[in-house]
């Protein structure tokens, strides 16, 4: 699970990077590319946390899968009540996150 996590999160990461870079002159875009492609990297960390709160170092993917989907929707949320619309980088990027959040 943890090596199909690392591989596929660091696909998405490398994608939403260079998504990122391409469209650095259009800060809008830039700026939430960049925030999501750091949102899909927080698996491993949320995973450490929840061992730490709860002291089990068994199953808990359904708590890190949740942690992992509410950064996301939250980030999309506080910029959607900012400009008033989801961002088309929010809605294509977020999707990806969220799709590879769930596949592994």
């Amino acid at each position: 699970m943890l090596v199909a996590f690392d591989g596929l999160a660091l696909v998405v990461f490398a994608t939403l990077v260079g998504a990122g870079i391409l469209l650095r002159r259009r800060g809008e875009y830039h700026k939430r590319l960049m925030l999501l492609a750091t949102l899909s990297l927080l698996g491993p960390a949320f995973g450490r946390l929840t061992e730490d709160a709860t002291g089990f170092k068994g199953d808990n993917d359904m708590t890190v899968l949740l942690l992992c989907v509410g950064t996301v929707v939250a980030c999309a949320m506080v910029d959607q009540v900012r400009s008033h619309r989801l961002h088309p980088a929010f809605f294509s990027g977020g999707a990806l996150v969220i799709a590879m959040d769930a596949a592994t």
